[in-house]
């Protein structure tokens, strides 16, 4: 898959030069370098060694069973107050709080920990989950996935994270607007019944949770939102005296205060990269190896949106639309956030996948084309 291949290794590349001038030590950019090429070799087995139709369903039902495992810590977490003793896990000792207006709430991260991660990972599973609703199935299948659906969007909503909210509102809208068009051909009617089913739940959680309300409308009394200006304000500084090679692949707060001109000082009291994943690749690995970052995802959309199109088998286009939101909330999200998405395995295991089942799907026209007679 030259596509991938070529476009991720030139970002390798971009990774170990940007060291250039830098002191790292050793065993930082060996682990560093270890996790960027253990996603490529992760994308790249996926993609030729998944064949089977029931594997494929097989990882999905897997996820599925991950997002409504976190789900359930999640809720036990909000339950208790606290953790819950999974601590070997991955789980913290303090369930996050954030204030909500004049109020303060439980934010809970389950093992993922943090809470806005918890989010992220819980969105992505949600819009894949959504799109599985169309999948034919049996009357048992079709009631299974449900539950997952119900546990997951509970456990996003206390998470409290207002980016994967709107994430999963447009993720959410297309995926079943598009998958019900697909499934009946009313595109008039399917825009009709998913704009008032989503604005009826969104209106619904609006008015009936008040932390919700509170969380979107009051005043957070700056904990997110102001911190986060000035992150950018100091990556914005890194990125322009950095501008071709960036200061260097995991190593952005070791260089902060260096470059911190920022009202509150706030490398020093909130020593932590900027939350947008776009803009601390920038800053790390220089401009040139973000705008190649950028051309990947648009290839990784495509890719996406060419399986979802396809006919060839309506399981894996359904399956291909609700990896596809779940990626443009990914996108949404990371304005945000910071995930290091070239250390985060699990987006490459998504990717790895759904280029599986295109492989697939040209596997079986490329036996449909094929005339016996005139062997061609």
């Amino acid at each position: 898959h030259l596509w991938m291949t070529i476009t991720y290794l030139i970002i390798f590349i971009f990774c170990i030069t940007s060291w250039t001038g830098r002191y790292v030590p050793p065993a930082i950019k060996a682990g560093s370098l270890f996790l960027v090429i253990k996603n490529l070799a992760l994308f790249l087995y996926l993609a030729n060694n998944i064949k089977k139709r029931h594997v494929v369903f097989g990882l999905v039902g897997i996820l599925l069973l991950n997002g409504s495992l976190q789900a359930l810590i999640a809720i036990a977490q909000y339950v208790k107050g606290g953790p819950v003793g999974l601590q070997m896990l991955g789980e913290l000792d303090d369930v996050f709080s954030a204030a909500a207006g004049e109020a303060t709430i439980t934010r809970v991260g389950g093992t993922i920990g943090h809470a806005n991660k918890l989010a992220l990972f819980l969105a992505f599973i949600i819009e894949i989950n959504i799109a599985l609703l169309f999948v034919p199935a049996s009357r048992i299948i079709k009631v299974l996935r449900i539950f997952p659906l119900l546990l997951m969007c509970s456990a996003i909503m206390l998470t409290y994270s207002r980016s994967a909210w709107g994430s999963l509102i447009l993720g959410g809208t297309i995926s079943i607007y598009w998958c019900r068009t697909k499934k009946t051909g009313q595109r008039i009617l399917s825009a009709f019944l998913v704009i008032s089913l989503i604005s009826g739940i969104a209106l619904s959680a609006i008015a009936l949770i008040p932390s919700v309300r509170n969380r979107i409308f009051e005043d957070d009394r700056g904990s997110g939102l102001e911190i986060r200006h000035h992150l950018k304000v100091i990556c914005k500084n890194i990125i322009v005296n950095n501008y071709w090679l960036g200061v260097g692949l995991n190593n952005y707060c070791s260089v902060i205060h260096k470059y911190d001109n920022s009202e509150l000082g706030a490398s020093w009291h909130f020593p932590m990269p900027v939350h947008n994943e776009y803009m601390l690749v920038a800053a790390e690995l220089g401009v040139p190896a973000a705008i190649i970052f950028i051309i990947l995802l648009v290839i990784i959309i495509i890719q996406h949106i060419s399986v979802g199109l396809s006919n060839t088998d309506p399981s894996y286009s359904y399956l291909a639309i609700g990896f596809l939101c779940g990626w443009m909330g990914w996108l949404l999200h990371h304005r945000t956030l910071f995930e290091y998405a070239f250390f985060s395995h699990n987006i490459w295991f998504y990717l790895g996948i759904i280029q599986a089942v295109k492989n697939n799907i040209k596997t079986r026209n490329d036996k449909k084309s094929f005339d016996p007679l005139t062997m061609s």
